[in-house]
């Protein structure tokens, strides 16, 4: 990088790039939300709309108001899709409380709800609802948002220690109250974002009790629990009680891209806490985990590993852009706040030379395919070389005939953005 200030305005010219997109063909002027299946030139291709994609929609747009520019069009957006998560997602005679999925009216046309114990649906999805809420009180002072983000976090908490829950579909061989390392990465995102401004728990006592016992325990998990000391690396699933899963597909399951994604949380909350120990080691577990999943021969990283048959997961979604994003922050920390204690080898231009890396990686795959097709925004992901699909599939929600990202993408370059301004004003 030239300098970080040239790059601080070029995550900004590519934040521009993703609203223009969103405001374009994704925001739902006319009824609130985020409609998300559309095809790589903005057609609509359903008009299904998913709890996930809104909660996170709610969040983009609302840091976006209140650290990117305060445009009130940005507030609006977040206001309407705010309002539309609670007047049409929220439904009494759905397990749990909320739908999963609603048509682009909402409430006026049918509605799809899971079994109220489905982490991957129902939990997953107004876990998305309570961070999108919390950021919403932030940029708009909107303290409902705040009630709803604290039940949320509160359900989510107590979904996951229900050991009939059903079990993430992501996992080899999912099973009822399995431990997965996602759960303590929600709650260590939420409670970290909740603590982050003390002003907003100040005079909610008990729901701060609440959530720093929260905040401690998702630590405790990560460090203590997840993490395989014999392979260095954090495991993705364990039974119930936190003991080793039974030798098999699980036992050895290393999720990459949520292993990247926690750990870069994990140093952003030593840094609140002010925790030198808790950051340092953090920071040397994210590193490890990226030169791990590093691909040697198409470049980026794997989202998954099987160390028990040493096999990456090589499949037509092998190569998501979300984990590639995880990188780009997790770096950007390191380049804010300073690297670990090295080892015997030179590693203290880690950091920068792996922003780099990534950084082009991501440009070069997952931008240029789109562009040399006159097309705007980035590839969700595809197979090991990212090769190019007129329409992209996740398997977790098949419902959609085409997905775009409206989350990871826009977050990794805000979160970017934030941390590298701080560098560039002090050269």
């Amino acid at each position: 990088m030239a300098t970080w200030a040239n790059e601080v305005a070029s995550l900004t010219d590519d934040l521009k790039e993703s609203d223009q997109f969103w405001q374009t063909f994704g925001v739902d002027t006319e009824h609130g939300g985020f409609m998300c299946s559309l095809a790589h030139n903005g057609d609509l291709l359903s008009p299904a709309k998913f709890v996930w994609y809104q909660g996170r929609g709610l969040w983009v747009y609302s840091r976006q108001y209140r650290l990117h520019g305060r445009d009130p069009k940005h507030l609006a957006i977040a206001k309407a899709a705010f309002e539309f998560l609670v007047n049409h997602f929220r439904d009494p005679e759905v397990p749990h409380g909320w739908c999963v999925e609603t048509g682009r009216k909402g409430s006026t046309e049918v509605k799809r709800g899971h079994d109220g114990l489905d982490v991957a649906t129902t939990g997953y999805g107004t876990a998305f609802v309570a961070e999108g809420c919390i950021e919403y009180c932030r940029a708009s002072g909107d303290s409902t948002a705040l009630d709803l983000a604290i039940s949320e976090l509160t359900a989510f908490a107590e979904l996951v220690d229900n050991p009939k829950h059903n079990s993430d579909t992501h996992i080899p061989e999912p099973f009822q109250g399995a431990r997965c390392l996602g759960h303590s990465m929600i709650l260590l995102s939420l409670t970290s974002q909740l603590l982050e401004d003390p002003a907003l728990l100040a005079e909610r006592g008990s729901d701060r009790d609440l959530v720093i016992a929260l905040n401690d325990r998702a630590v405790d998990e990560v460090r203590n629990k997840f993490y395989s000391e014999d392979i260095d690396l954090v495991l993705e699933v364990l039974e119930h009680d936190y003991s080793s899963v039974n030798p098999g597909p699980n036992s050895r399951f290393v999720y990459l891209g949520h292993g990247i994604e926690t750990l870069w949380m994990l140093m952003r909350e030593a840094v609140r806490r002010g925790d030198e120990d808790l950051y340092n080691w953090a920071a040397l577990k994210f590193m490890r985990h990226v030169d791990v999943a590093r691909d040697p021969i198409h470049g980026g990283v794997f989202r998954g590993l099987d160390v028990q048959s040493h096999t990456f997961l090589i499949d037509a979604d092998c190569k998501v852009k979300w984990a590639q994003d995880e990188v780009l922050v997790g770096c950007a920390i390191l380049l804010r706040h300073g690297m670990p204690p090295c080892s015997a080898d030179d590693d203290s231009g880690w950091a920068a030379r792996t922003y780099k890396w990534i950084r082009s990686y991501m440009d070069e795959r997952f931008r240029k395919p789109l562009r040399d097709r006159g097309l705007p925004y980035v590839i969700v992901g595809g197979d090991r070389e990212v090769t190019f699909q007129e329409r992209y599939v996740n398997a977790g929600q098949m419902a959609a005939p085409s997905r775009k990202e409206n989350y990871h993408h826009p977050r990794s370059l805000m979160l970017a953005a934030e941390l590298l301004s701080e560098i560039a004003k002090t050269v």
